[in-house]
């Protein structure tokens, strides 16, 4: 049996000539969503600074989406390259939070308004555990198509094709509630799906 986190995966494989492909969803420490209502106080874009494609995502949103709005906007994740520092210093009402502990991404998260986390690999595979990361724990979520697409989280997300678009969806948001409807929403899309419990179940029932 072949285990694939996505139904993307899954079908990649059966496109290969695979068989028994079957779904386990990844074992996540979040097995409840457990979101802040109310209004936060700033804009958030976390990962791993040092990986490419996310140094990528933090200089195009500092240079084409933040240079439109006028809100705080936190960049915070491991070892920020020179690049970033630069630009977000240069960038106004930018702070960059430099290998910040578990516990303090955990509270930037909480605190706030929106998690925006743009995606421009077309190709990505897996499951996107820092979007996760934001649905359970955060409030507002903007992204792009490819971060979504084949996740079934489109409906809890707010998503913007272009620098325009984002801008213009994180200056409407900055000023809305988080309500208790979008947490039920999350909770509905989510807990049953990353279940920790019923999934290894599952996966032993497979196996055996």
């Amino acid at each position: 049996m072949y285990a694939c986190v996505s139904n993307d995966d899954k079908q990649s494989f059966e496109d290969l000539g695979f068989q028994n492909v079957q779904v386990i969803p990844p074992f996540l420490s979040w097995q409840k969503v457990e979101c802040p209502t109310g209004v936060g106080s700033l804009c958030l874009f976390h990962g791993n600074l040092a990986v490419p494609a996310t140094e990528k995502a933090a200089l195009w949103l500092l240079s084409n989406v933040f240079n439109k709005v006028r809100i705080p906007f936190v960049i915070a994740g491991k070892n920020p390259t020179k690049s970033i520092e630069k630009a977000a210093g240069l960038c106004q009402n930018t702070c960059l939070v430099s290998s910040p502990s578990e516990t303090e991404m955990e509270d930037l998260v909480q605190k706030a308004h929106i998690n925006i986390l743009p995606c421009f690999n077309k190709n990505i595979t897996g499951i996107r555990l820092k979007l996760l990361h934001a649905l359970y724990k955060g409030r507002h979520c903007v992204t792009t198509p490819a971060m979504v697409e084949g996740t079934g989280l489109e409906e809890a997300c707010h998503i913007g094709t272009n620098s325009n678009a984002l801008a213009s969806i994180i200056s409407q948001l900055y000023y809305l509630p988080f309500e208790e409807e979008e947490v039920k929403l999350r909770k509905r899309l989510l807990e049953n799906t990353y279940n920790n419990d019923k999934n290894i179940q599952t996966f032993i029932d497979y196996l055996w």
